[in-house]
């Protein structure tokens, strides 16, 4: 008899403990709903329209590097990453700053299937790709989808850009003090860099691969950065329209003979680190002609850091490595 007792002793506390953790776990649920209905909701204009945003973001998609900048700045992990299946093109100051994420596959052709299976609240995808454009409402059915022009973007967009970013996310007065914070240091930059020894100075600032020499305009990433330092850029893009092909943008594929026409001063080459065209010049006869071969100005940097990220960590990255460049070309 003793022993049933005890049996039903330990069957009604464990009925009680189910029953409080039921009305513990529908009591949550309800005051989730209720946090729910009651969240801000807010509202994005943006490259492809206008869209609404209820509450703050916790699991964002993103679908370029420069994105991906804007929230590290803001102290938020993206669930999702379009890193090319290349987790080691995200650069190593952004790195640190990223927690565990998902590949949502490539910038250019994003996996639809994988970024829905994330349920995310926001994603945030590139307006000057069209294969981003063209999925656009298949995304918009997965979560509010906000587009900015990534690729294509100047330095002047990404401080617009990364302010629309903070506001979608809820980070308005982060966003205003991380700003704040960067227009310092360019403030200092321009202040280190004495304008009258450089400003008859003309770089051409360009990505290179085996086979194809690209020089950026004056309105790309890095031309309207160094337009913010006072430097002239070689290529200016009214005159660029001789130059058939481009890299999706400002970039504009170059022969020899023109990039001979243009003559810059000095070369400033984004690359993977790998064998690249200008080392096939070097046999060439018209080499020996430009600037950059007789006064051995060419200089090399990081194509991720200088060329595919873009934002505000990048662009510090590319004054504080112009200056230090710029040194090293006053001493010859």
């Amino acid at each position: 008899m003793r022993g049933k007792k005890w049996a039903f002793s330990i069957l009604a506390a464990i009925l009680l403990f189910a029953l409080t953790a039921c009305g513990s776990d529908k009591g949550t649920a309800q005051a989730n709903k209720k946090d729910n209905s009651n969240a801000e909701t807010i509202t994005v204009k943006h490259d492809l329209g206008t869209t609404k945003i209820k509450g703050k973001p916790k699991k964002i998609v993103v679908l370029e590097f420069s994105f991906l900048d804007a929230l590290a700045n803001l102290n938020i992990s993206p669930v999702g990453i379009a890193d090319d299946s290349k987790p080691e093109r995200i650069i190593p100051e952004i790195k640190d700053k990223v927690k565990d994420y998902t590949s949502v596959g490539s910038r250019k052709q994003p996996n639809v299937e994988v970024i829905s299976s994330l349920q995310p609240d926001l994603i945030i995808i590139d307006s000057s790709r069209q294969s981003h454009k063209d999925i656009y409402k298949q995304l918009s059915d997965i979560a509010p989808t906000i587009g900015f022009q990534s690729s294509n973007q100047t330095y002047d967009q990404t401080l617009e850009q990364f302010k629309q970013i903070a506001h979608a996310v809820g980070e308005d007065k982060k966003g205003e003090e991380v700003l704040k914070k960067h227009n310092e240091k360019v403030a200092q930059f321009q202040k280190e860099l004495d304008e009258s020894k450089f400003k008859d100075l003309v770089i051409a600032p360009a990505h290179a691969t085996v086979d194809k020499m690209f020089l950026h305009s004056d309105i790309s990433y890095v031309g309207t950065i160094f337009k913010k330092l006072g430097l002239s850029t070689a290529l200016q893009d009214k005159d660029a329209q001789a130059f058939k092909e481009t890299a999706g943008g400002p970039y504009y594929s170059v022969n020899l003979e023109q990039f001979l026409k243009i003559n810059p001063d000095v070369l400033f080459l984004m690359t993977d680190g790998e064998k690249t065209i200008e080392k096939d010049w070097e046999t060439e006869a018209l080499w020996k002609e430009t600037k950059v071969a007789n006064n051995k100005q060419i200089y090399y940097f990081d194509r991720m850091k200088w060329a595919r990220f873009r934002g505000l960590i990048p662009a510090e990255i590319i004054m504080d490595q112009t200056i230090d460049t710029l040194k090293k070309v006053e001493k010859k």
